[in-house]
C-alpha cells in the first residue's frame, strides 16, 4: 500500500455490467442485434455494429480483436469460465499526444471467474477534493489520505478525473485494500434489463470476493518517458 493511503475497515463492492441474453458466459450474444438493454450503456450504444449479429454466440477468446463486441469492455463476460486478453490503448494517447502520447498499448489478462472493477467515485477529482459549491466533501479529506490537488497538471483539455499517477494510487490502495477476501461481498448490477420496466438498476448476482488481483498501468513507449499521469486497473474475483 502506497505511503498516504489508508487501511479501512471492511467494504462491500458493486460492479455494472451489460445485459446479456445469454447469461455472461464469455461469448456473443444469441442475437446480439436484438439486445437493446445493453445499450444502456454509452461506450456500447456507440460501438454496436450493425453486423454484430454474423458472430452471434461465439466465444470472446476466439474473436479477433476489431470482431470483438462493445460490450468486452463493460464486462459483458464477468465469471465466464475462460480467460480473455484485452489490448488498452490510453483514452488521451490521441486527443493529446503532447502529455500521453508516450503511453503505450498495454496487455491486460482478466482470469477466469474475475470480473474488472473501476472505482468511478474514486477517481472522480470533484468525488475526491470536493466541492465547496455543492457543499460536497471530498473523499480525501474525510478519509484523511495523503492525496495532494497540487500534484495533479494542468492540462490543454478539460477532464473530471484523477490524473497523477501517486494521487490515483493513494485512492486506489485505499478502495482495494478495504476488500476482504472471503468476507466482503460483490454484488453485480445492469441498469437495464428485458425483465422489468422500472428504470432503477437491478442487482443480477451477488458473490464473495475470493481475492484482489494487482493492479495493472499503462505501459511507457517512448524511451526516458516521464510516466507522471497514469490510467491504473484494479480486478477483483469474486465467487458466486
Amino acid at each position: 500500500m502506497i505511503e498516504g493511503a489508508r487501511r479501512l475497515s471492511r467494504q462491500h463492492i458493486t460492479v455494472r455490467v451489460p445485459w446479456h441474453d445469454t447469461g455472461w458466459t464469455g461469448h456473443v450474444c444469441a442475437a446480439p442485434c436484438a439486445n437493446t438493454s445493453c445499450l444502456a450503456l454509452a461506450r456500447i450504444a456507440k460501438g454496436k455494429r450493425p453486423d454484430e449479429d454474423k458472430h452471434a454466440g461465439e466465444a470472446f477468446e476466439t474473436m479477433a480483436a476489431a470482431d470483438l463486441p462493445p460490450c468486452v469492455e463493460e464486462r459483458a463476460g464477468f465469471l465466464s469460465g475462460h480467460d480473455l486478453i484485452l489490448k488498452k490503448e490510453h483514452p488521451y494517447k490521441t486527443r493529446s499526444p503532447e502529455t500521453h502520447g508516450h503511453f503505450g498499448e498495454t496487455t491486460l489478462r482478466f482470469e477466469a471467474y474475475s470480473a474488472a472493477c473501476i472505482p468511478f467515485g474514486w477517481m472522480l477529482r470533484r468525488q475526491v477534493e470536493g466541492d465547496e459549491r455543492l457543499g460536497l466533501v471530498g473523499k480525501a479529506d474525510a478519509l484523511r489520505l495523503g492525496y495532494d490537488a497540487a500534484r495533479e497538471p494542468d492540462l490543454p483539455f478539460d477532464t473530471s478525473w484523477v490524473q497523477d499517477k501517486r494521487n490515483q494510487l493513494v485512492m486506489l490502495d485505499t478502495f482495494f485494500g478495504a476488500l476482504e477476501p472471503e468476507g466482503s461481498l460483490c454484488v453485480f448490477y445492469a441498469k437495464r434489463t428485458p425483465l422489468a420496466e422500472d428504470q432503477r438498476r437491478v442487482i443480477v448476482g451477488v458473490g464473495r470476493v475470493k481475492g484482489v488481483h494487482d493492479m495493472a498501468q499503462h505501459r511507457i513507449s517512448r524511451i526516458g518517458g516521464r510516466c507522471r499521469y497514469g490510467a491504473s486497473f484494479g480486478r477483483v474475483a469474486p465467487r458466486c
